[in-house]
């Protein structure tokens, strides 16, 4: 369990708790430590981090476990996380019965956005991703012939959906799709994925696929595609990270082309440049957009609790009033940030680099 904590003051004898509802390694020595001791520097207030503690952390029945530890807590007035779309959209529905607020920084299903008035994204919605892939392809790319590959989860089909209903406004459709399991990549030596991609590219005949995927499952398709033509353009949503080991394998040849949708600009301004700058010298490495996300939903909690609210109900009140009438939006790492509509003026077409190196 991580537990960090901040100025224990007399004013406040009662602990206000933040619940990290992401699994993650090395505790007070991983990012979470270094945005935790960022944003609490200089208060007196008794602020606690409470770490995920739910045991196996990659299974659905861990996400509501976890939430369950949150809710039973009285001193966690909020959470951040969870990872995905799916994990957030099981622990909203144990949060939404008590009232607890759930800032989430990387999910992006419009469906999560619809379930809660407690549920607080600073993603784009894949509605509102989907249609700036569509345009990206359309125009900046100069596509004719658009196929989307995605898993057939929350966060595939929900990019999947997005892309189509901005092609449909545009008066084009796509020339064809393929649902994944998200297994292909890991079978018989991606045997699986090679005959995926060799069906698709015979039967649509696309100059850009869209893949909604993780990262290595779209490295093993970049691969194969690449084997068949290498004139096909792959435009990776969100979930794609360039600095993944599998990416770093790719050849030139097998990158060029390739592009992702990104969700943060770290010379966007001075609070960007900062922020980059202090992770680099603090933690030895380049950001990750997720991070900058991530300290964001961090800030905008601990602004509401630095303003006097200490309960959920309040801190869930602020958190719906920013960018109204007298609650100005907060200046976060990533832009503007209110919650009063998806945010869409984050979103940056990026084209994979000729080389990279590896993420430890």
């Amino acid at each position: 369990m991580l537990v960090l904590v901040s100025g224990c003051g007399r004013s406040e004898p009662r602990a206000i708790t933040i619940g990290d509802g992401m699994p993650r390694p090395n505790g007070p020595k991983s990012f979470v430590g270094f945005v935790w001791k960022s944003v609490t520097d200089g208060t007196n207030l008794n602020l606690q981090l409470k770490g995920w503690s739910s045991g196996d952390d990659v299974t659905n029945r861990s996400e509501s476990a976890q939430a369950e530890v949150f809710v039973s807590r009285p001193d966690v007035v909020a959470v951040v996380g969870h990872a995905g779309s799916k994990g957030s959209m099981i622990a909203a529905s144990v949060y939404q019965g008590v009232g607890m607020p759930l800032v989430v920084p990387t999910a992006t299903s419009s469906k999560l956005r619809a379930s809660s008035n407690l549920v607080f994204m600073l993603s784009p919605t894949d509605s509102v991703e989907g249609a700036f892939i569509a345009n990206q392809a359309l125009d900046s790319l100069a596509a004719r012939r658009i196929a989307v590959v995605y898993v057939a989860d929350a966060y595939g089909t929900g990019i999947r959906d997005g892309v189509e209903a901005q092609l449909t406004l545009r008066r084009s459709a796509l020339a064809g799709e393929l649902a994944l399991a998200g297994k292909e990549c890991v079978s018989s030596g991606n045997l699986s994925m090679r005959g995926v991609a060799r069906a698709l590219l015979a039967r649509a005949h696309p100059d850009l696929v869209v893949v909604a995927t993780s990262t290595g499952q779209a490295a093993c398709f970049i691969e194969q595609v690449r084997a068949v033509d290498s004139r096909v353009k792959i435009l990776a949503a969100d979930s794609f990270e360039p600095a993944h080991w599998r990416v770093a394998k790719l050849s030139g040849g097998q990158r060029s082309g390739v592009y992702f949708v990104d969700f943060w600009d770290a010379e966007r301004d001075s609070r960007s440049r900062d922020f980059a700058r202090n992770v680099r010298e603090a933690l030895h490495r380049e950001p990750l957009t997720g991070e900058a996300l991530n300290y964001d939903a961090y800030q905008v909690l601990i602004a509401a609790i630095k303003e006097g609210h200490r309960t959920r109900e309040s801190i869930a009140q602020w958190l719906r009033q920013l960018g109204t009438v007298g609650h100005p939006s907060f200046p976060g790492v990533t832009g503007s940030i209110s919650f009063n509509i998806p945010r869409s003026d984050i979103l940056y077409l990026r084209r994979l680099p000729a080389a990279t190196a590896a993420r430890p």
